[in-house]
């Protein structure tokens, strides 16, 4: 399996909340790494741990197809929160993902997620979660939107 298809593989499986899968496509010493929090959870049995013990079932969604180099596509909201867009662009041993995520207590996160593989299985995750703010006002003769 190349690299883009361990990473959509990935994807797809923590789309249909299939855990049995994610946990393969990890590597053993996996480093996940929450910025703006500081956590950084270490090895996949503390992955595995945190993720069936989401607060939320992770019901099964709907997977996706991912092509080529760079692509944008929809996947099901049936996630504890609406993963509503995923990009996933990248090549060798990185990629990177950007994502909507709607909670259902209306919160809504644009993330981003840098993967790397190594040995044929994902060995980093950096994810960095983002709320939408208003632009400021001096930026508006210079910015579309």
């Amino acid at each position: 399996m190349s690299n883009r298809q361990i990473i959509e593989s990935y994807w797809n499986a923590f789309v249909k909340g299939d855990l049995d899968t994610v946990e393969k496509l990890v590597h053993p010493d996996i480093v996940v790494t929450y910025p703006q929090s500081g956590e950084v959870i270490r090895g996949r049995e503390n992955l595995m741990a945190m993720a069936r013990n989401y607060p939320v079932a992770l019901p099964e969604g709907t997977a996706v197809k991912l092509e080529g180099p760079d692509e944008t596509v929809s996947v099901s909201p049936s996630m504890p929160f609406g993963m509503s867009v995923i990009t996933i662009s990248g090549g060798g041993d990185m990629f990177v993902g950007e994502a909507v995520y709607d909670y259902p207590n209306g919160d809504v996160y644009n993330v981003a997620v840098i993967l790397k593989v190594h040995e044929g299985m994902i060995s980093q995750d950096t994810t960095y979660f983002a709320t939408p703010f208003e632009a400021p006002e001096w930026r508006r003769p210079y910015v579309e939107g």
